[in-house]
């Protein structure tokens, strides 16, 4: 499965939120100190319906639907801007609307009117104020969204607690919130127009795709709080202020949850859009499920919590005033753990408004009629416990129409193993934590000691289930650079597809990934293979973030062995085995060293980072004398030839057929077919210096005319330099013939190319064990290769031209055209020797040594002391040592 790394992490959002959040969560702490109960329920209904209000004008569509025009390109970003433009029109039409229905509103509530004039002004900046962080944390600006965020929560929280404590008047509190507002509204719009995210570039389709879009989203967003929050609208009406206080302070709301729950979506909507429209509904399923898991890690141990310690954390942080609270807070522990599972990501990710209001229309009509009859049979708790039957109902849904929309089996959305770990850990510790309530009694010191033992127990069950995993659940990652249609690429494949054939887990990380057009990248091929690849695009020199998403990615998927390719992967992945929570052995493999003429620091960095490598290999004995003359000791390095996998796809068609068929991948491209008869020349290997295109031309311009007319010279491979291109450009247009040579990017099919080509020649500098000549003699081509080390291996089955002395090489080539024009046909003993050569070559044999390589089964253990290892032993007899004490204090009793 492809996964872009691109896709940011939560963590900022939720880590900064959830610190900001927690004077949201001490502000009601104060208020019940210093207001009546009464007063109390008032600040609650008014926040109650404030929330109603972006849905009543539909700005609520027009914020979530940032998330899925995030993921749709350049309309995506007119219908962005457009929003911006639309959600102050929505607050005046909410604050006028509040203010003409003054009287009415006041009569209805029993409240009075100065409350809902500051309420109509809240109405009017709370729908924009939203719009800035949603649009910068969706347009992936992940810390400048989440500091936004959390730094106006915090003056929020701030500034209604001063206001609270000086003044003792709630008027002066729902004042002090509309002043906030209206600032960070003001501040939202002033900067979002410097920074581009508000513009007036639109059309009219973009107009009604937007209202389309959020007008049903909206109305469903009514239905929503409604069904989520039918207990309050209803008993805010049926039970007097005093009793809705206690009510609602036991549905507590903890804000550092809530955060994480709307971290995880507003990142995973914009990637499930992605994915939807790219139809790569496996990658859409792995995705939510990592989303469930992520979210349930944490909210599973804190609805067991809630729910053990109820009684305590009413008295904590409300007074004994309010303990009839604890049984409704028993109950709504359980809604934290629902939130684990998003239920409307699936149809906002894909635009499906209608879905969104048919559920919500539903839903909210159940949720009122179950709340009613709860509350009437048996009060405030059965209407509690019909939302939350609710909820569940609505989770399950969503579930069924993602598995419906993707034709994928109910149980790919749903991490069974994870979910059922989280509950046992949970519950392990809960008991342990309760039976510290005989030593400790049932009081604060309960909850303190308790709750940490609690946690404790839980964090090291955890720990040790992930050190424990079982030693056959092997997993492997290639780092490469590219996923381009190049020799290392294809190699590591070849080498993956055989090792997944085997039961191994493999995984693709690719670090500098630049959007190559899908015939110049095999990351279909790879996922086709069941290797599942993470793509990231990394910025210019190095880059943190790419060690910082390769450790996540080590950690999450509990990689074993890393296997890298080059020098840059060899020092990312040197840096990730260092920072990686868990073991990590490290193979290198090198296979070429043209990169160390780039510069005079690549043999340092050579000699310095294949330190970290277990195992360090090389594909020919010359690359091993290449590491002694830098310093790299020879025993250290293992050498492994490089494995081949040959399919003839064209087996059963003549030549000529071949030829078509084979330029079928360029039909976008002004290339014609060449005339019949006529011979291809092909010159296979990526664009670059000293690959061979400039000696190869210049060789092609020494053959005679009659050889150069009845020819064709195909240059074919991935452009992975431009000032290379320009220079082969000019070279082709300064050439005899230019309409006889053709420049052609990569393809993903080079084995087509080599079984319809007639001579395969490389004029390649340098190479390490190049796979191509090999290919090309197991399809059948005549091969024609520089008189180089690399090439060595292939001497007795090649012809071989000297690649400084262009007269002989010329020379050669001509010799070797005319007898392919005359018909020449090679001896039995030549092709049976040949046949034999190449058997040795098989990627099964590379692929054996390889797995001996990553797993030895005579290596020791380490005995190091990690930092980790050395925080287990820490926590686990400090777990030991309070268990001992317990016990000690239990029997002195």
């Amino acid at each position: 499965m492809a996964h872009q790394s691109q896709h940011p992490s939560h963590w900022p959002l939720t880590l900064l939120g959830g610190m900001s959040s927690l004077l949201n969560l001490f502000l009601p702490v104060v208020l019940v100190r210093v207001f009546t109960p009464a007063d109390v329920g008032v600040f609650k209904i008014f926040f109650l319906y404030l929330a109603l209000v972006p849905e009543v004008f539909l700005g609520s569509g027009l914020l979530s639907g940032i998330a899925l025009w995030s993921g749709r390109g350049n309309a995506g970003k007119r219908a962005i801007t457009l929003s911006a433009l639309i959600l102050p029109v929505l607050g005046i039409s909410a604050m006028v609307t509040v203010l003409l229905l003054q009287h009415t509103l006041a009569g209805a509530f029993a409240v009075d009117q100065s409350y809902l004039f500051i309420f109509a002004l809240c109405a009017f900046s709370s729908l924009g104020g939203l719009f800035f962080e949603e649009a910068l944390i969706c347009s992936g600006r992940i810390w400048a969204g989440a500091l936004f965020h959390s730094g106006t929560q915090l003056f929020r929280a701030m500034l209604l607690l001063a206001v609270a404590l000086l003044t003792g008047d709630l008027a002066s509190v729902f004042l002090a919130f509309a002043i906030y507002s209206f600032l960070k509204f003001a501040l939202s719009y002033v900067v979002g127009f410097q920074m581009g995210l508000i513009g007036a570039e639109f059309s009219r389709q973009d107009l009604t795709s937007v209202v389309r879009y959020s007008f049903p989203v909206s109305f469903s967003g009514i239905l929503s709080l409604v069904s989520e929050k039918a207990d309050q609208f209803l008993l805010a009406a049926y039970l007097s202020t005093h009793q809705f206080a206690v009510y609602s302070l036991g549905c507590l709301a903890i804000p550092p949850l809530h955060i994480l729950e709307q971290s995880v979506t507003r990142l995973l909507v914009p990637d499930l859009s992605r994915l939807d429209e790219e139809r790569r509904f496996s990658d859409f399923a792995w995705r939510y499920r990592r989303a469930v898991s992520e979210l349930s890690i944490v909210l599973i141990p804190s609805s067991v919590g809630l729910a053990l310690f109820s009684d305590q954390i009413i008295t904590l942080l409300f007074t004994s005033d309010y303990i009839e609270g604890a049984l409704y807070l028993r109950i709504f522990a359980v809604s934290y753990l629902l939130l684990s599972f998003p239920f409307d990501v699936f149809a906002r990710a894909r635009g499906d408004g209608r879905w969104i209001l048919h559920t919500y229309l539903s839903s909210g009509a159940c949720a009122l009629a179950l709340t009613a009859l709860g509350l009437e049979f048996f009060g405030a708790s059965g209407a509690l416990c019909a939302v939350i039957s609710v909820q569940l109902c609505l989770r399950l849904w969503g579930l069924r129409y993602a598995s419906k929309s993707t034709q994928l089996p109910f149980r790919r959305f749903v991490p069974l193993g994870d979910l059922s770990r989280y509950v046992l850990f949970s519950f392990l510790g809960a008991a342990i934590g309760w039976s510290t309530r005989f030593v400790f009694g049932e009081g604060l010191l309960y909850l303190l000691l308790g709750g940490v033992i609690f946690w404790l127990t839980y964090g090291v069950l955890l720990l040790c289930w992930k050190r424990s995993l079982p030693p056959h659940a092997r997993s492997l990652c290639f780092v490469l650079q590219q996923i381009g249609v190049g020799g290392i690429e294809r190699m590591a494949l070849q080498h993956a597809s055989e090792l997944v054939r085997r039961g191994i887990g493999v995984s693709f990380f690719v670090y500098d990934h630049y959007g190559l057009a899908e015939r110049e990248n095999l990351i279909e091929e790879a996922t086709s293979a069941g290797v599942q690849v993470e793509v990231f695009k990394k910025k210019e020199g190095f880059s943190p973030a790419v060690v910082k998403n390769l450790v996540r990615t080590l950690s999450r998927e509990r990689i074993d062995v890393l296997h890298s390719h080059d020098l840059g992967s060899l020092l990312y992945a040197s840096f990730a085995k260092v920072f990686c929570p868990h073991r990590i052995r490290l193979v290198h493999t090198q296979h070429s060293f043209v990169h160390l003429e780039r510069s005079r620091w690549y043999p340092l960095y050579e000699r310095f980072f294949t330190l970290f490598a277990n195992e360090l290999v090389v594909v020919s004995e010359e690359m091993r004398g290449r590491y002694r003359e830098i310093g790299v000791s020879e025993t250290r390095i293992s050498v492994v030839a490089n494995g081949i996998v040959v399919r003839d796809p064209f087996v059963h068609l003549p030549s000529s057929e071949r030829k078509k068929l084979v330029l079928e991948d360029y039909s976008d491209s002004s290339l014609s077919v060449p005339p019949e008869g006529s011979l291809w020349i092909l010159h296979l290997a990526r664009l670059f210096p000293k690959k061979g295109q400039r000696q190869i031309l210049q060789i092609w311009n020494s053959l005679p005319r009659d050889q150069q007319e009845g020819s064709h010279l195909f240059l074919v491979g991935p452009f992975a330099n431009d000032q290379e291109k320009s220079v082969i450009d000019e070279a082709i247009r300064q050439s005899s013939l230019p309409d006889h040579i053709h420049l052609l990017p990569g393809t993903k099919f080079p084995d087509r190319w080599l079984a319809a080509c007639d001579l395969f020649v490389s004029a390649s500098e340098f190479e390490g064990n190049p796979l191509t000549p090999a290919e090309a003699l197991a399809l059948g081509s005549e091969v024609a290769l520089s008189d180089i080390p690399g090439h060595e291996v292939y001497r007795q089955f090649v012809t071989m031209f000297p690649l400084h002395d262009l007269k002989n090489a010329s020379d050669i080539l001509s010799e070797k055209i005319r007898a392919l024009q005359n018909g020449k046909n090679e001896s039995a003993e030549f092709l049976v020797a040949r046949s034999e050569y190449l058997a040795s070559l098989s990627i099964e044999a590379m692929s054996d040594k390889y797995v001996n390589l990553y797993w030895p089964s005579s290596e020791v253990p380490s005995t190091g002391l990690s930092i980790r290892r050395l925080c287990q032993v820490v926590v686990i007899g400090a777990l030991g040592r309070s268990t001992f004490l317990l016990s000690f204090i239990t029997a002195r009793r």
